[in-house]
């Protein structure tokens, strides 16, 4: 899965969308999982891509929304 989020950092446009703030606007509060994917991914790039950090983490969190929200198939 790591891998997958490193991938998916790389792609300039989602980088860009996930990074700003335009998210918010379309997030679907409406939807099963409420946004929490969106969100949880969002907040996954802002840590990846912080200026403030070098270190190296662990995307615990993003994960765990992932495997909860897929009904187990993660």
């Amino acid at each position: 899965m790591n891998s997958v989020f490193q991938c998916l950092s790389h792609c300039d446009t989602l980088r860009s969308y996930f990074l700003g703030n335009q998210l918010k606007e379309h997030i679907r509060r409406d939807s099963a999982t409420n946004g929490q994917i969106a969100t949880s991914f969002s907040a996954l790039m802002k840590q990846l891509w912080s200026k403030r950090t070098n270190a190296a983490f662990l995307p615990r969190d993003m994960a765990n929304v992932v495997r909860r929200d897929s009904g187990g198939d993660f």
